[in-house]
């Protein structure tokens, strides 16, 4: 077992922190210094959650290796949402969603971009696969968008309640996070099964063997799920005081804090793969976890908040709507001609740290 461990990457040491936490728990101590440790814990845990994943699909097909990766690839945002959405941190579980997005279309993709870049001149990513996914993520932000609008409706329409503007957002809500997890599922047929080849180029394909058993795998997996979930409990139940003591509002924490530290894993994997020249490889690792927030993720939230008897909708505010809109033009204007060098990557993270300038000033 020792010489498993081993094999991790040396962040995962992080992970140790859940058993500080632990002991806050059993002191009741709170604040400031529970939410570093849980976010740093959380950092750790999401690392040592990437690799099980990652062993379990080699013993596996490439389409069940696909299905696994897109199903635990973003588990540890569905978490924090869905306890921040328990914890009545509507706005936490919301921004969360929007951030993670962001975080791994601009920073993620865009440093990936920037550790190509500067050892090759150009890069290719592929035309088809950049079509495909700029097309997932146009129907994506129709989906996060629009039932946005539905509260302004009693301005223009006097027959239109507030009350009744209201339950007309949650139906929708409902109803387009049903119909964008069907879309979730023909996605990954089309990904997976039916057109894999035009996403990960034959040169650029891995051919990696297990270093861990299977089993030792799966382990491993259910007790950092189990792990991250409380780490995640521990981490929104410090937000509030965290934002009283900080200043730091719960939008900046929720979009950009909780963002980072749990999509810090995949983009480990995508800057060291560019390095590589295997740009179409680190571009589909950062679009797919982007695109499977906004297909799975966010439909699920909204899902699971209905069962709870939760209300919870689609009802983000115009800086997140704007914020979302000027990244999907950017990553359109940039990457429409599947091709990607170093100043394109820098762009990204630039704008990338604007918007996060905008959610740390927003109240």
């Amino acid at each position: 077992m020792i010489e498993y461990i081993k094999k991790l990457p040396k962040i995962s040491i992080l992970s140790l922190l859940v058993f500080i936490l632990i002991l806050f728990k059993f002191l009741s101590i709170s604040g400031v210094s529970v939410f570093i440790v849980s976010a740093l814990a959380i950092l750790g845990i999401v690392v040592i959650i990437g690799k099980a994943t990652e062993e379990i699909s080699l013993y596996y097909n490439p389409v069940v290796a696909g299905v696994i990766n897109a199903t635990f690839g973003n588990i540890t945002e569905l978490i924090i949402s869905v306890i921040a959405l328990i914890k009545n941190e509507v706005e936490v579980a919301l921004a969360s969603i929007i951030g993670s997005m962001l975080a791994n279309l601009l920073l993620l993709l865009g440093l990936s971009m920037i550790a190509g870049g500067t050892k090759y001149s150009e890069q290719k990513i592929g035309y088809q696969a950049t079509q495909s996914n700029i097309t997932l993520l146009a129907i994506i932000l129709l989906y996060l968008t629009i039932p946005s609008i539905i509260p302004l409706s009693p301005i223009f329409d006097k027959s239109i309640t507030p009350d009744l503007a209201n339950k007309i957002l949650l139906n929708i809500s409902f109803y387009f996070s049903v119909i964008i997890l069907i879309t979730y599922i023909f996605a990954l047929i089309f990904q997976l099964k039916t057109h894999k080849s035009i996403f990960i180029p034959e040169g650029e394909k891995l051919t990696e063997k297990p270093e861990w058993p299977l089993g030792f795998s799966i382990i491993v997996l259910l007790i950092s799920t189990v792990a991250v979930a409380f780490s995640s409990h521990m981490f929104v139940d410090s937000i509030e005081e965290t934002h009283k003591i900080l200043g730091w509002s719960k939008f900046f924490i929720g979009g950009i804090i909780a963002a980072v530290v749990g999509n810090a894993a995949e983009g480990a994997v995508a800057i060291w793969v560019a390095r590589d020249n295997k740009i179409s490889l680190s571009f589909q690792v950062a679009i797919s976890s982007c695109n499977q927030v906004g297909l799975l993720v966010a439909p699920l939230l909204i899902i699971i908040g209905k069962f709870l008897g939760l209300d919870v909708a689609l009802n983000f505010n115009l800086f997140e709507i704007v914020a979302m809109f000027s990244a999907f033009i950017i990553a359109f204007a940039a990457l429409v001609d599947g091709k990607t060098n170093w100043f394109e990557g820098v762009v990204f993270v630039i704008t990338y740290v604007m918007i996060s300038i905008l959610y740390f000033l927003h109240p």
